[in-house]
C-alpha cells in the first residue's frame, strides 16, 4: 500500500491544490528522500529581490508532509504538530529545491529534516517538522 501512495504523490494525484498556485514540481520521490522544485511566481518576492521567507515556509511544511505521507497508507493522514525553521541565506535565484528525509517514524508521530538549497547548492533555509499520523482504523490491518 506504501508503493500505492508514492505513485500517487508521484503522479500527483494526492497534492495540495495549491502546489501549482506556488510553482511546485517533484523531482524526486520515494522512501528515502523527496526533492520539490519551486519556480517561484512574482507574487511571492520580497521588495528586496528574495523570494519571501513564508512561502519557503510553505514549500518545506508541504515536502514534510510528503515524506510522512510516503510511509502511509492511502487511507491514512499526516499533519504538522511543530515546526522550526532557521534561515541562513537568502534566495534570489527564480528557483530552489527543498529536500526532505525521515529521521524516525514511530505508530504516530513522524520527525522529519528538511533543507532547502538555492541553485548552487548552498543552504538557504534548515527545518526540523514533528508531523501526527493519522491512521484510519477502517483500513486492512496487512495494508
Amino acid at each position: 500500500m506504501k508503493d500505492e501512495r508514492v505513485t500517487r504523490l508521484r503522479e500527483n494525484r494526492e497534492l495540495p491544490a495549491f502546489f501549482p498556485a506556488l510553482g511546485m514540481t517533484v523531482e524526486e520521490i520515494g522512501p528515502e528522500r523527496v526533492v520539490v522544485r519551486m519556480d517561484v511566481p512574482d507574487a511571492f518576492w520580497t521588495p528586496y529581490g528574495a523570494i519571501h521567507g513564508g512561502v519557503l515556509a510553505a514549500l518545506m511544511d508541504t515536502v514534510g508532509g510528503m515524506v510522512v505521507a510516503t510511509q502511509l497508507t492511502p487511507a491514512d493522514r499526516t499533519a504538522t504538530h511543530s515546526f522550526n525553521i532557521s534561515y541562513t541565506s537568502f534566495v534570489r535565484e527564480k528557483s530552489c529545491r527543498c529536500i526532505g528525509r525521515m529521521l524516525a517514524m514511530a505508530r504516530n508521530v513522524a520527525t522529519v529534516e528538511l533543507e532547502v538549497v538555492r541553485e548552487d547548492g548552498t543552504l538557504a533555509a534548515k527545518a526540523l517538522g514533528t508531523f501526527g499520523i493519522f491512521r484510519n482504523k477502517n483500513r486492512d490491518p496487512e495494508g
